[in-house]
């Protein structure tokens, strides 16, 4: 009876917990009480933002809900109101800089910088430049976030998809390496392991 008591307890914790951070990020009413069992709209908000609660992914809020809804729109993680939820990386803090979502963290150790919506700027000297496109609708479908490791290979997957890149310039997220850094190894060794698996997927296709 007692572990029982305490595992209820600890659940309400957790609970209570939950509900606070999705107050704090905007994402549900301050007026919840966090201290009475959630109803079914606050347990569909725990699934809904469940990448918010486990700290995979960030809710940043912007001047107005017209803005925030703009950007929801082409980043296609979701939100509500002035508030747009944004895929994080561990140790990842965002900040908006009027309405332009930047971000800051520290790993291999050095600082990386993220801005969505960077205006292409060329890269600085000893700087390694990647190019994120967000989640986004498709028709009925959807495109998945794709990293590239060259500006010129983004643009030839845009005309690929038929994408206009107007449409999309303010919401590609921009990653900036040291070059030769461990980071940077490590994301092309990704991208090349990808285009690896393209090419043997691509000549299975034509065997056929």
């Amino acid at each position: 009876m007692a572990y029982s008591k305490r595992r209820s307890a600890s659940q309400r914790a957790i609970t209570r917990g939950k509900i606070i951070k999705l107050q704090k990020s905007g994402l549900i009413s301050g007026k919840i009480n966090p201290d009475k069992a959630p109803s079914n709209y606050v347990k569909n908000q725990f699934y809904k933002y469940r990448s918010v609660i486990s700290g995979k992914a960030a809710a940043v809020k912007l001047s107005n809900a017209a803005k925030a809804k703009e950007i929801r729109a082409k980043i296609g993680e979701g939100g509500q109101g002035r508030v747009v939820v944004i895929p994080r990386e561990k140790g990842e803090k965002f900040r908006v800089e009027n309405d332009t979502i930047k971000s800051t963290r520290t790993q291999y150790g050095q600082r990386i910088e993220k801005t969505v919506g960077d205006k292409f700027t060329a890269p600085r000297s000893g700087e390694k430049v990647y190019y994120t496109l967000p989640h986004r609708k498709r028709g009925l479908g959807k495109l998945k976030r794709k990293t590239f490791s060259s500006f010129d290979e983004m643009l030839f997957y845009l005309e690929k998809y038929e994408i206009e890149f107007e449409d999309i310039e303010d919401y590609i997220e921009v990653e900036r390496f040291k070059e030769g850094s461990r980071r940077q190894k490590q994301v092309q060794g990704e991208y090349r392991a990808a285009v690896r698996r393209l090419k043997r997927n691509r000549k299975r296709k034509s065997k056929r």
